[in-house]
């Protein structure tokens, strides 16, 4: 989330708010399974 902050040019806290809000709306228990969903969906 460091290097996402970084090159958004944005703060941490608002990667992991955004992060966190997309992991929870794909009901993924973690990042990564929200990651392997939103790709499996086509959103990524």
């Amino acid at each position: 989330m460091k290097d996402i902050a970084v090159l958004e040019n944005l703060s941490f806290a608002t990667v992991n708010f955004h992060l966190n809000n997309a992991r929870e709306i794909l009901d993924a228990a973690s990042l990564a399974q929200a990651t392997a969903l939103a790709t499996k969906l086509k959103l990524i």
